[in-house]
């Protein structure tokens, strides 16, 4: 997964949410690919403050106005390969530090290897999770 973290809208008001991109599946050490589930409809909306929406991806974010949007994209034509990579993986390690991070608060008690464990079940659903790590920790 690579996501970007973003704290405002269009209209520079406070607005924190994440961007991502996530793989279609895993490779499991056997060299064998399992594609994970379908997302749910684009349309899918939830209750403020938790998640609003999946959507696919789409030429224009909708808090980022066109013109806005048009600079970024050619300053990241413009970037050497190199960058545009680093970019990317420190994007990736903020949202995993992210997500360990809430684990963490809400399994204070729990080891390095189980908050591992419910990072797998997270971030690739626990039945995928389960078959790639084994069975996960219990609540």
């Amino acid at each position: 997964m690579v996501g970007a973290i973003q704290t405002f809208g269009q209209l520079i008001h406070w607005h924190p949410h994440v961007h991502a991109l996530v793989t279609e599946g895993v490779f499991l050490p056997d060299g064998t690919f399992v594609p994970l589930p379908e997302l749910p409809p684009p349309s899918l909306d939830t209750a403020r403050g938790g998640v609003v929406r999946f959507e696919r991806v789409r030429t224009q974010s909708p808090d980022t106005s066109p013109e806005a949007e048009r600079v970024l994209i050619e300053l990241l034509r413009q970037a050497p390969a190199w960058r545009r990579l680093q970019l990317a993986d420190r994007m990736s390690s903020a949202v995993r530090s992210l997500s360990l991070a809430g684990l963490r608060a809400r399994h204070p008690g729990a080891s390095d290897a189980e908050l591992r464990r419910r990072f797998a079940d997270l971030h690739l659903g626990w039945e995928l999770a389960a078959k790639v790590y084994g069975p996960g920790p219990s609540d």
